[in-house]
């Protein structure tokens, strides 16, 4: 018998368990390390959770690396900041399971507040919602299965980028704000994808809007309301480079907004034989809608209800409804311009005869150049 082979293979086993141990206990320490939940007032509590910076712009205190996960008996937010005049940065934190905000702010300073690369998910009410603070930037988060993905209210001149919303009721939701940046989002299987209402000159840009009929059959349509961005009592929106898809309702909703610009958007295959359409305008006026796609929509490409000196031109309109008569549909408007007043050119439409003007159906709007090709190819 080798007696040295026999004890090297005796104590390799402890040693290798030793080493395994040493390894992987502390992994699985911090793996389920659960944090409490903060809750800052003031400028001393960020001195008194002992977080790392000086609260300054080129500082700030810096809330990181934790994993908060909520009572599902208790009301309360995993981590909420209010009344601050210093400079933070919440991020790489995990919260889960919370029955109010993940993230709340309350009246922080102006352009204080940073929110990027967490994890949010299981909250009941807002994942990250922002009261009264201004030049808020949210980016980079990963927010599912809530109501409402990120809300601000009365807050201005803030960011929300590059985040991905899922499951939400509304993914993103801003009342009684202006000047928000809304871009490089991808918000899937929300009711609601974007809702603005009573805002202000907000700009919507490369955002990817997919609704519940991307991974769901068509169904009643019921449980899957809602269209992928509404835009309620809205002025000066500029929505451009967005792909707007397979919602029950329409891509777009305006109602009550004017002076918008819709250009160079995607808003196809949206669902439902009465509200699937791909844009939809409601008593709104003087807009202009040019160089969208506006295909396979259900119900119809666009309607057009009680609105007033809109231009629009250059949008394809393909296989919409079940023929010419629900690309569009027009009443009780005027005075809106279905082609451009200096190119002298309008709208492709998939099933046109070749027959000038164009009709638009539902009223004695016509668009007298339509074009021959499509602008999108």
């Amino acid at each position: 018998m080798n007696w040295k082979i026999l004890l090297s293979k005796k104590f390799a086993i402890p040693i290798v368990l030793i080493i395994l141990t040493a390894i992987l206990v502390p992994v699985l320490v911090v793996t389920f390390r659960t944090d409490d939940p903060i809750h800052i007032e003031s400028d001393d509590d960020f001195v008194k959770y002992n977080f790392p910076g000086y609260g300054t712009s080129e500082s700030p205190y810096i809330i990181e690396n934790l994993f908060i996960k909520g009572d599902p008996d208790t009301h309360g937010s995993a981590i909420e900041i209010e009344f601050t005049l210093a400079h933070f940065v919440i991020r790489n934190c995990k919260l889960i399971g919370f029955r109010s905000d993940s993230i709340a702010l309350n009246q922080v300073a102006a352009g204080t507040a940073k929110i990027f690369d967490n994890v949010l998910d299981d909250f009941s009410y807002f994942g990250i919602g922002c009261y009264g603070s201004d030049g808020v930037i949210i980016t980079n988060n990963n927010l599912s299965n809530g109501y409402h993905g990120v809300f601000m209210e009365e807050c201005h001149n803030s960011t929300i980028g590059d985040n991905s919303i899922h499951s939400a009721v509304h993914g993103i939701h801003v009342t009684y704000s202006d000047s928000i940046n809304i871009q490089d989002n991808i918000l899937s299987l929300n009711d609601i994808g974007i809702y603005l209402e009573n805002t202000d000159n907000i700009t919507l840009h490369n955002n990817e809007v997919l609704g519940k009929y991307s991974q769901e059959s068509a169904g009643t349509g019921s449980d899957l309301f809602g269209p992928a961005i509404i835009i309620l009592s809205g002025d000066r929106t500029l929505i451009t480079n967005n792909t707007c898809s397979f919602h029950p309702d329409a891509g777009i909703r305006l109602i009550h907004s004017h002076f918008c610009n819709i250009s160079f958007n995607i808003f196809r295959d949206n669902q439902g034989t009465e509200e699937g359409r791909g844009i939809y305008l409601r008593s709104s006026n003087n807009s202009f809608i040019f160089y969208n796609l506006i295909s396979s929509n259900e119900a119809r490409g666009m309607l057009v209800m009680n609105s007033y000196n809109n231009t629009i031109h250059h949008n394809a309109f393909l296989d919409n409804g079940f023929g010419v008569a629900y690309h569009v549909y027009e009443t009780d408007s005027d005075y809106n311009i279905w082609y451009d007043v200096l190119l002298l050119e309008g709208n492709y439409w998939s099933s046109w005869d070749y027959m000038s003007p164009y009709p638009i159906t539902g009223s004695v709007s016509t668009d007298p150049y339509p074009m021959s090709s499509n602008p999108f190819i």
